[in-house]
């Protein structure tokens, strides 16, 4: 079994967008309290850089980072037995659910809980199945991850090669 795993580019369309809705709120909200304390006057040019600017390009910096998606190619895994009922129960096992499938395609999501809102946001922790010669699995790089070490270190998916009993014999 051959696996290759491709990572999306930082985006700086995302992070621009990310740090303007950022920037806004975390202003907004600080001269909002600034306001209802009567101290507008007294916040500190410090604070506002650190609060206003720092905090917001930060955590776009983060969130950016964070929604970047992969995509992880699996190949030459036709000599394990039932390796697409194995992977399929893996993904399952790991917190996700089918939302739609058909014959060679399958789109998971997530069950619930906390990934299930960044889901309704576009969304972005779906799986996508694609079953063929190659079998390709794209989304959130976080599952594709996740997905890539069961199938690095998990015991049920590393082949035995034969022993080659007359090379022995030598």
């Amino acid at each position: 079994m051959r696996i290759r795993k491709e990572i999306s580019k930082w985006s700086i369309k995302t992070f621009l967008k990310l740090a303007g809705l950022l920037l806004v709120i975390f202003n907004l909200f600080t001269l909002l309290a600034a306001y209802m304390d009567h101290s507008i006057w007294d916040v500190s040019l410090s604070f506002t850089l650190v609060a206003g600017v720092f905090y917001p390009l930060l955590l776009a910096s983060i969130l950016t980072t964070g929604f970047r998606t992969g995509t992880l190619y699996i190949n030459d895994y036709q000599s394990m037995v039932d390796f697409q009922e194995k992977l399929k129960s893996k993904i399952e096992k790991e917190n996700m659910v089918i939302e739609s499938e058909m014959d060679n395609h399958a789109v998971y999501r997530p069950r619930g809980g906390y990934y299930s809102l960044f889901n309704a946001w576009g969304g972005t922790e779906k799986l996508t199945a694609t079953w063929d010669d190659e079998i390709v699995l794209s989304g959130s790089l976080r599952k594709v991850t996740v997905v890539e070490d069961v199938l690095t270190w998990n015991k049920e998916f590393r082949t035995l090669r034969p022993v080659n009993s007359e090379a022995n014999k030598l």
